[in-house]
């Protein structure tokens, strides 16, 4: 591995810990239990002793960042483009920021909904991948990467162009309800879209081959 590789590496993981660092200094206002999850109605789901938000949740962030960058190889980068490749790279530490800190610190009282912190900030994930991937190759990352895609490299582009357009228009409107009521049912219907419409016409093109 190269040293910029190697940096990456390091600054990525260590901005996995910024929500432990937070957990440590509040530590003695926390509850002895945090939640683990929450409803799709902003309802605490399970709890846990709060060393698994504070330490635990940081370190598994932290491993998947490793993981992630080790799978991102020259020859990936060229075919996910090095926007894309680096927007990869990043995502999981601020999601690691994000959604570790936001963990920590809801239950005492901030006035934010789960799901509308989950549908805002996977608004701008849709929209930046959208406009990325129907530039990028068959990969290993990113994608729908399903063997009679991966086979085909004008079906991989159609597809993905495709995906593209649906990923923008389901990010913007995901972004523009996310702090309202509808919001997180927008968000999940949209997920669903972004999921199976893509996939639908893959297999209408394929057939129409």
């Amino acid at each position: 591995m190269n040293k910029r590789f190697n940096f990456t590496i390091l600054i990525t993981s260590l901005l996995c810990f910024v929500p432990m660092i937070v957990g440590l200094i509040l530590w003695n206002k926390l509850p002895e239990e945090l939640p683990t999850n929450y409803s799709l109605n902003n309802e605490v789901g399970n709890v846990a002793p709060k060393w698994i938000n504070v330490i635990l949740l940081p370190i598994i962030f932290a491993a998947l960042n490793i993981v992630v960058n080790m799978r991102i190889s020259p020859k990936t980068e060229e075919n996910v483009g090095k926007r894309l490749a680096s927007f990869v790279v990043w995502l999981v530490p601020i999601l690691a920021v994000v959604v570790g800190t936001f963990m920590i610190i809801k239950p005492l009282g901030l006035p934010l909904e789960a799901m509308s912190l989950v549908a805002y900030f996977m608004s701008f994930v849709f929209i930046i991948v959208g406009n990325y991937i129907p530039k990028s190759k068959p990969n290993n990352i990113v994608g729908f990467r399903l063997p009679w895609i991966m086979n085909d490299d004008d079906l991989w582009k159609r597809t993905h162009r495709f995906s593209g357009l649906v990923l923008v228009i389901c990010g913007f409107a995901s972004f523009i309800t996310s702090f309202f009521v509808i919001g997180k049912y927008v968000f999940l219907v949209s997920l669903g879209i972004i999921i199976f419409v893509p996939l639908i016409y893959s297999l209408i093109i394929k057939n129409n081959k």
